[in-house]
């Protein structure tokens, strides 16, 4: 899987897995919502039933948001991966083997201190909070906010750089990035 085709098939992208397992939780927590979650306000509540914390138009953007950010996301692979493969070609002094067990614990630990490093900067300059804001628009906290993602990856490149510089893989930055994706979901 060290090749741009590779990368871009779906069908070895843990993300299209997990996928209905993320429909499935939002399912689940809309029944939650409105079928168990009884309302103690005493009032009728007037028109359909629906779940408290979802609103139809937040939750539909929150969805169309998600599927903006698979595009704009798939972009930002196709060229980052050029970068990384020629940095990790031309720039890293050593190349990790990838079929170790402790390369892989390695690079999600490194993976995820860099992904705190680039959200504390999106949270406290005032340009990465510029591309940042769309995923904390929402008014309500649930399951299809979770899916509302931007679609400019300002300085993410930055944050990702030094890890072809270190020595892994670029297909395997991707593969782990996808795993902390779906991490960060539940």
């Amino acid at each position: 899987m060290d090749d741009l085709g590779a990368l871009l098939d779906p069908m070895k992208n843990p993300i299209t897995y997990a996928v209905p397992f993320f429909l499935l939780s939002i399912l689940v927590e809309v029944v939650a919502l409105t079928v168990l979650d009884g309302h103690d306000d005493g009032e009728a509540t007037p028109g359909p039933v629906r779940a408290r914390g979802y609103e139809r138009r937040d939750a539909s953007t929150s969805l169309l948001m998600g599927v903006g950010s698979l595009v704009s996301t798939t972009v930002f692979k196709i060229g980052s991966f050029f970068v990384f493969t020629a940095i990790y070609a031309w720039a890293a002094p050593v190349h990790l083997p990838t079929d170790t067990w402790w390369y892989w614990v390695a690079l999600v630990l490194a993976l995820d201190l860099l992904f705190y490093a680039n959200h504390r900067f999106v949270h406290r300059v005032n340009v990465g909070w510029a591309a940042h804001q769309a995923h904390h628009s929402s008014e309500y906290m649930n399951f299809t906010t979770a899916l509302r993602q931007k679609w400019n990856p300002w300085f993410e490149l930055l944050f990702w750089a030094p890890l072809p510089l270190l020595g892994f893989a670029p297909w395997t930055i991707y593969l782990a990035f996808a795993f902390n994706l779906i991490y960060q979901f539940g």
